[in-house]
């Protein structure tokens, strides 16, 4: 099943460009196994694509907890985005 949600996913956003419908496909799939390397770091990059670089920071610091082998690349991507995100003002609430 999570398998289906990462296909619909990709589907959704790459070909349909529907990327908040996406969104919500990834958020199924983590939800289903909360250790998938793949859905958490995808999940993170279409955070980043719909400006929402907090989240998408949180994304990838699960997706180096997953399962399985974790690229250099996610890492440095973990190390650039809290670098960048330490000193920036949280955004308020109304």
């Amino acid at each position: 099943m999570c398998y289906y949600y990462l296909y619909l996913s990709r589907v959704l956003y790459q070909q349909q460009n529907q990327p908040l419908d996406a969104l919500q496909a990834y958020i199924c799939a983590v939800q289903l196994d909360k250790y998938h390397v793949a859905g958490w770091t995808n999940l993170g990059i279409l955070y980043e694509a719909v400006s929402q670089p907090r989240d998408a920071l949180a994304c990838f610091i699960n997706a180096c907890r997953g399962k399985g082998e974790i690229n250099q690349s996610l890492r440095d991507r973990v190390k650039f985005l809290q670098k960048h995100l330490a000193g920036a003002p949280r955004p308020e609430l109304g």
